[in-house]
C-alpha cells in the first residue's frame, strides 16, 4: 500500500464512456502539465464526471459545453483525446512505458522523480501571470519544451540549489563558474555555455516549424519499396494522414484497388488535430476500416506506413497504451471482415495514399467517391501501374 501514492502519481485514466472519471479529482488528460485541467471551473461542474462531457449518441466530446466550462489551453487539451465510437471502458494506464503497462525498471525511474520534485509544484491556475500561461500552452513547439518552460518558471528544476533545499546535495555552487550558485536563472540564461544553449533551440525550433510544413508530393518516388497489386478477386486497402500544424487539423486519406490496380473507392477526410504521429496514424486507419465497410469491401489486405501502427494491429494480446480503446475498436471491426494480412510498406509504397492526405489541406468538405480516379493522384497511380505484374 505505501506505493500507492507512487502509482498513482504515474498513470492517468484513458477515456472510455467517462462513467469512471471525476473531472476535477482525477489525472484524465494526457500529453499535459499534471494530466488535470489547469484552471479552475464552475462549482457546479466540480462533482461532475467526464461522461458529461461526452455526445454519447455521437461519440464525440460536447464543444460548446466544454468551452464554455473551461478555459481555452484545457478546452484544446481535452478535444484532443480520441473518443471510441462504441461503449468503450475507462481504463487506467502507466505513462512511463509505452505500451501502458507498469515495469519495475519504469517505476525506479518514476520514484526518483517524485523524490526530487514532491512538493515543488505550485499551480499555473493563479490569477498572476495567468496571460504567461495562455502564451505558453499555445506556442506551436514540442509539449517538452512547454513542460520545460512551466518547470523553469516555477523554479521546479533539479538545479543545485533546488537539490540542496531537500538536502539532496550540499554543494550549491555551478560547477563551470565556481563563484555564483547554480539557480535556474544562472542554469537557464548566464553563462556562456547556456547561451549557446539557447541560440541552438532558437535554431532546433525554426527546424521543428519549417518540418511542420506539408510539402508538395515529390515527382521522384523511391524504387526500393513500390505498391504491389492484391491477388485476383481480393482488394487492397492503403491509407495515410498529412498533419497540418498551421491548420490545427489533418487529413486523412485511403483508397481501395484490385488485382488490376483498379481504383475501386477513394476518400479524403479531415481529422483533428493529433498529439502524436502514432495517434494520427490510427485514427486515420480506423477511418479508413470504416470506410471499407461502408463500401462494402470485406475481403482486403491492408497496409499503411506506420510501422507502430500495423504491428500492434498484428497482434491478438489487448492493447494497453493511450490509444489503446482505438486499437481494440479497429480489430473489433476487423473481426466482421475477411482481411487477408495486415502489412507495413514504406513510403515509397505508400505514395497514392500519401499524395490524397497532404491534398486534404485544400479541401472544404470531405470527398468520396467509387469507381473514379482522383486527379491529386494521377502521378503516383501511373507509377504504381508500372510494377503490378512484378
Amino acid at each position: 500500500m505505501t506505493a500507492m501514492p507512487l502509482l498513482k502519481s504515474g498513470c492517468c485514466w484513458r477515456v472510455g464512456s467517462g462513467d469512471d472519471i471525476r473531472i476535477r479529482k482525477d489525472k484524465w488528460i494526457p500529453n499535459y502539465p499534471s494530466n488535470m485541467a489547469l484552471h479552475p471551473v464552475a462549482e457546479e461542474v466540480e462533482e461532475c464526471m467526464v461522461s458529461d462531457l461526452i455526445d454519447s449518441d455521437l461519440h464525440c466530446w460536447r464543444r460548446d459545453f466544454i468551452m464554455e466550462t473551461f478555459q481555452l489551453n484545457d478546452a484544446n487539451a481535452i478535444f484532443k483525446i480520441p473518443l471510441s465510437r462504441g461503449r468503450a471502458m475507462d481504463s487506467a494506464v502507466w505513462l512511463q512505458t509505452k505500451n501502458g503497462v507498469y515495469s519495475v525498471r519504469s517505476g525506479y525511474h518514476k520514484a526518483r522523480k517524485v523524490m526530487i520534485n514532491e512538493s515543488w509544484v505550485e499551480s499555473s491556475s493563479s490569477v498572476e501571470g495567468h496571460q504567461i500561461w495562455k502564451v505558453l500552452w499555445g506556442l506551436k513547439i514540442p509539449s517538452k519544451l512547454k513542460v520545460f518552460g512551466w518547470r523553469a518558471c516555477h523554479e521546479i528544476l533539479p538545479t543545485k540549489v533546488n537539490l540542496a533545499k531537500h538536502k539532496i546535495l550540499e554543494d550549491v555552487m555551478c560547477h563551470c563558474y565556481k563563484r555564483f550558485t547554480e539557480t535556474i536563472l544562472h542554469a537557464v540564461w548566464d553563462y556562456g555555455a547556456a547561451q549557446d544553449l539557447n541560440k541552438r533551440a532558437k535554431e532546433f525550433l525554426d527546424k521543428y516549424r519549417k518540418a511542420q510544413v506539408v510539402l508538395t508530393p515529390s515527382n521522384g518516388i523511391s524504387g526500393s519499396c513500390v505498391w504491389h497489386a492484391p491477388p485476383a478477386e481480393e482488394f487492397k486497402l492503403n491509407f495515410d494522414v498529412a498533419v497540418f500544424s498551421d491548420q490545427h487539423n489533418s487529413g486523412f486519406g485511403a483508397i481501395i484497388r484490385n488485382s488490376l490496380g483498379e481504383v475501386m473507392a477513394y476518400m479524403l477526410v479531415k481529422g483533428p488535430h493529433m498529439n502524436s504521429s502514432e495517434e494520427a496514424d490510427v485514427l486515420a486507419c480506423r477511418r479508413a476500416v470504416e470506410f471499407s465497410r461502408e463500401v462494402g469491401f470485406s475481403r482486403l489486405i491492408i497496409e499503411g506506413d506506420c510501422l507502430n501502427v500495423m504491428r500492434a494491429l498484428s497482434v491478438s494480446i489487448e492493447n494497453s497504451s493511450l490509444l489503446g480503446h482505438i486499437y481494440e475498436e479497429i480489430k473489433f471491426n476487423l473481426r466482421g471482415m475477411h482481411v487477408l494480412s495486415i502489412n507495413w510498406v514504406k513510403r515509397g509504397g505508400n505514395m497514392v495514399t500519401h499524395t490524397l492526405a497532404k491534398h486534404v489541406r485544400n479541401l472544404i468538405d470531405d470527398l468520396y467517391w467509387i469507381e473514379d480516379t482522383p486527379p491529386p493522384m494521377e502521378d503516383a497511380l501511373y507509377y504504381d501501374s508500372l510494377h503490378i505484374n512484378e
